[in-house]
Order: structure tokens, then C-alpha cells, then sequence
């Protein structure tokens, strides 16, 4: 398609602009930070998974305490109000400062909610989190329809030597079933039928 055609020339600049947009919106994530801190406070690499682990239990009893403070913050919410709705069915005077609802009743689950979102984004960026410690490379593959040269000319050598090397399989090959079938006819004409 014409499409394709016109950003054949673009095509490795888009991807290197991709990956470093991808690498770079990874790497500004709290999460990464988190987990790069503690993979440097692990003495070995082998207790990857284990530090995993420990870190997803921390997450999880974050969360657990996080559901029951707001739960706890819930109800005794609910409870002032139904006190109060049963003092206005008396027709008692109330005072809306009662219901006991500020923003220090929510400030504990809110942070509890938050460091469980922090720690299991560091448990899912703790195998990756020193990646740019590692000597590990990245291998770039590219279609050879796209125009680029594929390569040296020696390159170009071994390709045609293969070629060449493969065409006199086929003709060895070829020589040798037709042998096979002289013999085989030299074989049934030996014993009549």
C-alpha cells in the first residue's frame, strides 16, 4: 500500500521513538523506583521470587487493612446518622457536625489504599526493576522487504554459496533415486512375474 511505502523510511525512527516513550513512562513509575530500592536492599539475586512474594503480602494486608479502616470509618459513620435521623423523628434539634464526617476519617484508609497500589506495582517491576544495571541487550529484528540493505557483501557471498550448495544436494539427490529405481527395475526384471 502506499501507506506502507511511505514509512518504510520511517519505520526504525517510530519504533526507537515507541520504545523510548515506553521505556521512559516505566521507568517514572513510583512503583519502579520502589522495587529498584529493594532489589538493592536484597543481598542475593536467587530470592527473586521470594522477595515478590513478601512484597504481594505486604500489598495484600495493605489492602485488608485499608477495606476494614474504611469499613470501620462506614459504619460508625452510619451509625451517627441513624442517630440522628431517629432525633429528628423525635423532633430533637441536631447539628450536622455531628455525623462526625471529615477528612481525618478518611486520610488512614487513603494511605493504606495507596501504599497497596505502591507495592504491587513494585511487585510487578521487582524482575525488571535493575535493568539498566544488567549487561542485557536488545535484539532488533527488521523485514527484508523494506528496502534496507540486508547486509555486506560477504553476507551476499555466503547466501549464494548456500544456494549454490543446496541446488547440488537437490541434483546428488535427484542421481541417486534415479539409480535407486535402475536397480530396482534391473531387480523385478531378474525374476519374472
Amino acid at each position: 500500500t502506499k501507506f506502507y511505502e511511505q514509512m518504510v523510511n520511517k519505520a526504525s525512527q517510530l519504533f526507537f521513538q515507541h520504545r523510548a516513550k515506553r521505556c521512559v513512562s516505566f521507568m517514572l513509575r513510583p512503583g519502579w523506583r520502589l522495587a529498584l530500592v529493594l532489589r538493592g536492599m536484597a543481598s542475593s539475586s536467587s530470592h527473586g521470587a521470594w522477595a515478590r512474594r513478601h512484597i504481594v503480602l505486604l500489598a495484600c494486608a495493605s489492602l485488608f487493612f485499608a477495606l476494614l479502616s474504611l469499613l470501620y470509618e462506614t459504619g460508625a459513620s452510619l451509625g451517627a446518622f441513624a442517630q440522628l435521623v431517629q432525633a429528628d423523628e423525635r423532633g430533637e434539634p441536631f447539628d450536622e457536625a455531628d455525623l462526625g464526617v471529615g477528612i481525618e476519617k478518611v486520610i488512614l484508609p487513603a494511605c493504606l489504599f495507596l501504599s497497596a497500589a505502591l507495592l504491587f506495582d513494585a511487585a510487578w517491576c521487582y524482575g525488571v526493576a535493575d535493568v539498566c544495571q544488567r549487561n542485557d541487550y536488545l535484539w532488533i529484528s527488521y523485514r527484508t522487504d523494506l528496502g534496507f540493505e540486508s547486509g555486506t557483501d560477504g553476507e551476499q557471498q555466503e547466501l549464494k554459496h548456500l544456494r549454490c550448495q543446496l541446488e547440488e544436494e537437490r541434483i546428488a539427490y535427484k542421481r541417486e533415486l534415479a539409480d535407486m529405481r535402475r536397480q530396482l527395475q534391473a531387480l523385478l526384471d531378474k525374476f519374472p512375474s
